[in-house]
């Protein structure tokens, strides 16, 4: 069997979502963080929900600053594409500044019919987040995100894709962005009505998130949930060595991460979940070759280490490719084998 390529049928559907827009990335300079401190904006590797007002202060702070793609869903069908992994993204606008990440990969949207990112553009706002990079010696790698965006701040649904999911895996992130509860619940009514098996990547704890928590769980929606070590010690005052504990208190499948780890209640071909996304974050996959050669770090007991990479590409992101490709190892383990065979030959996109 031979990884889903483009036009060839995949061994699982893959729904991706909630959102993808366009992340505006500037790399951090202590001039920058002071004026964000005078802001409000002093914890880093975090993300903040502001209004128009502060959110347009800060982007004329910050000039010059690359586009990427960003949103959760983006992020992960991104990473998934590059894989030659094939799959479908709920992107409820479509601008051009968005749609052109996508043009060689296998990454399809939807309306009346399936379409190719060429032809699926459309003339969309473009959502933009700020993305500030923290780099040594300012900080450890991290990055804060200020976020204002209508479209994922009131829960704009991608109606074709919602249509067209019927079953498969559907990897669910982002609903922590949202601020209408009736938004949240038709989220999930409309997700009853799916016989896809859930993957919930969690997101910073606020009211939706914890309301979608509640319900997707008392629902039995939730095959398995990821979230990263912040997100587990606020959300269920648990680390690494408590995923079991977790595991028991939500009645399904757990995975917690970080950049020093992933630890997981399924085990199986976590170290080269691992040294795939450390490659991504490197800069690009064909460093796969050389990041399953470098040594191990320090991490706590039970969990599978990171590894210690002589460089970073880039810091965001990389949550989301660890839950990408997490919802593929747990919920389609013949296609992470093929997957994982291939890697060592993989060329530079």
């Amino acid at each position: 069997m031979k990884i889903p390529r483009l036009g060839e049928p995949p061994v699982n559907d893959i729904w991706v979502g909630l959102f993808a827009h366009v992340d505006s990335v500037a790399r951090a300079t202590l001039e920058l963080l002071l004026k964000l401190k005078g802001l409000g904006i002093e914890e880093h590797g975090k993300e903040y929900f502001v209004d128009e007002t502060k959110f347009r202060t800060v982007d004329r702070m910050i000039p010059g600053r690359e586009r990427r793609v960003g949103g959760n869903g983006g992020n992960a069908a991104y990473f998934l594409g590059k894989l030659g992994v094939k799959c479908n993204l709920s992107a409820p606008v479509r601008p051009e500044a968005l749609m052109k990440f996508f043009y060689d990969l296998p990454v399809y949207f939807w309306g009346v019919r399936k379409k190719r990112a060429k032809s699926a553009g459309r003339d969309d706002p473009v959502p933009e987040h700020i993305v500030i990079e923290l780099f040594p010696p300012l900080s450890n790698y991290r990055r804060t995100i200020i976020s204002w965006d209508p479209m994922t701040m009131e829960g704009w649904l991608d109606e074709g894709f919602w249509a067209r999911m019927k079953e498969g895996i559907f990897l669910l992130s982002g609903i922590h962005l949202i601020q209408k509860r009736g938004a949240v619940d038709e989220i999930i009514e409309r997700l009853k009505k799916r016989r896809v098996r859930t993957y919930f990547e969690l997101g910073e704890p606020t009211k939706a998130l914890k309301h979608a928590l509640n319900r997707l769980l008392e629902e039995g929606l939730v095959g398995h949930l990821g979230m990263n070590e912040r997100e587990a010690r606020k959300i269920f005052g648990a680390g690494p060595e408590d995923v079991k504990e977790v595991s028991r208190e939500v009645s399904c499948g757990v995975t917690i991460h970080n950049p020093e780890y992933v630890t997981s209640t399924d085990g199986k071909m976590l170290r080269p979940l691992v040294d795939v996304v450390e490659a991504w974050a490197m800069g690009d996959l064909a460093y796969y070759k050389q990041v399953v050669t470098l040594p191990l770090k320090r991490s706590p007991k039970g969990t599978t280490p990171g590894r210690n990479l002589p460089f970073l590409g880039k810091v965001t992101g990389l949550g989301d490719a660890v839950a990408a490709l997490d919802a593929v190892r747990v919920f389609d383990p013949r296609t992470m084998e093929e997957l994982i065979r291939e890697l060592p030959f993989h060329r530079s996109n």
